[in-house]
């Protein structure tokens, strides 16, 4: 959340900033919604800070400049049957989203100014990578 509130102040989003809209969607990879997650928008051109969300349930909500958007989406999950001691003996866990989808993005997306604002990432790839 704190992450949230900095990229917002530093994108200039208060009273004065530039125009918000809200943008909302669903994310799923190879057919099934990513449980958990996140979202980054960033500027197709110059170095404005992000913005993003959380994805739930394969659904997010955010507000964004409108303009054209690199997008990154990351998501972990845990490695039943494993154990990881950096992690008090929890399960390991993997990036299970291909990094053609965040580091090495190539997702893109338009934020209409007005109008429908919803836009849908259906990501297919092949296995994950693990931790």
């Amino acid at each position: 959340m704190l992450a949230g509130l900095l990229a917002c102040a530093a994108s200039g989003c208060g009273p004065s900033g530039p125009k918000m809209v809200p943008v909302s969607g669903e994310v799923t990879f190879n057919g099934k919604p990513v449980e958990t997650g996140d979202i980054l928008f960033m500027p197709a051109e110059g170095h404005a800070a992000p913005e993003g969300g959380r994805i739930v349930n394969g659904r997010y909500e955010c507000t964004c400049v409108p303009g054209k958007k690199r997008v990154e989406v990351r998501a972990t999950r845990e490695i039943p049957g494993t154990s990881d001691s950096m992690r008090g003996g929890r399960p390991r866990v993997e990036d299970y989203v291909p990094r053609q989808f965040n580091v090495d993005t190539t997702l893109t997306a338009d934020v209409p100014a007005a109008g429908s604002n919803s836009i849908n990432f259906p990501l297919t790839g092949p296995g994950a990578k693990v931790k």
